[in-house]
């Protein structure tokens, strides 16, 4: 009997023990999540193609959003790539878009003018 409530006790600790450590609170969260954001921007910004794209990245509970526009398949990949590899990301949304004609247009450009 005593052998049992022994490892009775040993159970409940361990529960314990992996319940708390499981756990993050919303400020431990936070914390985790302005990392992640950091770490996200700045491998975007070491990125040589990507650092002057307008990439917008939004972090909550370890979840990545991407948001943007790039002129290129592949940069909108070497992104969702930069985000994946950091470390506390557990999910990325990728929600940029891929600029048709290879540059965004130009605010109060005139339209091209017709054959």
């Amino acid at each position: 009997m005593a052998a049992r409530r022994g490892l009775l006790g040993v159970g409940v600790a361990l529960a314990l023990t992996l319940g708390v450590l499981g756990c993050r609170s919303g400020a431990d969260a936070a914390l985790d999540d302005a990392a992640i954001f950091a770490d996200v921007r700045r491998g975007l910004a070491e990125d040589v193609q990507l650092a002057h794209s307008p990439i917008r990245v939004d972090v909550e509970k370890g979840e990545v959003t991407l948001d943007g526009r790039v002129d290129r398949a592949e940069l909108k990949e070497e992104a969702e790539r930069i985000a994946r590899h950091v470390e506390g990301v557990d999910r990325v949304t990728n929600r940029i878009e891929v600029a048709e004609s290879g540059l965004p247009p130009s605010v109060g450009a005139p339209p091209p003018a017709e054959p």
